[in-house]
């Protein structure tokens, strides 16, 4: 309803409060912090729920397995096509940078894929990976790119972070 919706975003507005004041406490170390974000996102969680209806926290909860079990779905090999297409269309590559963005792409798709399986990893740690991963790619794609495709590239990441960031950021408001 509109008023467990206006529940709900007054509780993730103070949860946001409280994540950015964590992240930006420097009297705490990264575990510590890394501790407290886990807690308030759990009382967030927890909160959001007493809001829920028994049904609506089925309906969630069928929505987020739908969403996880879509996600497994897709394999390297066709996150690869899609990415390599994607990058064909806006940056005009030639047929050797398709080769060469394709084998880029599949590379780095399998060890994301292998880092998200890792059970033994953190969530945090696997974040950091991936992170890692994506930057490597970055600097391969240097060296495939020519400077004009690398210049209009990097303006698609940057307007592609900025989307993203507003929609974060219209979530929580």
């Amino acid at each position: 309803t509109e008023e467990q919706q206006e529940e709900i975003d007054a509780i993730k507005a103070q949860t946001k409060e409280k994540l950015e004041a964590i992240k930006a406490d420097e009297t705490l170390d990264e575990d510590a912090k890394s501790a407290q974000i886990k807690a308030v996102r759990k009382e967030s969680k927890e909160s959001q729920n007493a809001i829920l209806t028994d049904d609506q926290k089925a309906e969630l909860k069928e929505a987020k397995a739908d969403r996880k079990a879509k996600m497994k779905k897709i394999t390297p090999e066709e996150v690869a096509k899609k990415q390599t297409a994607k990058m064909k269309e806006s940056l005009d590559l030639t047929e050797e940078q398709e080769e060469k963005i394709y084998a880029l792409n599949l590379k780095v798709a399998n060890k994301i894929g292998t880092i998200k399986e890792n059970e033994e990893m953190t969530d945090a740690q696997k974040k950091e990976f991936i992170k890692g991963n994506k930057e490597d790619k970055r600097r391969a794609l240097e060296e495939i790119l020519t400077d004009e495709q690398q210049e209009k590239w990097e303006a698609q990441i940057a307007s592609k972070k900025k989307m993203k960031s507003e929609k974060k950021k219209n979530q929580n408001t």
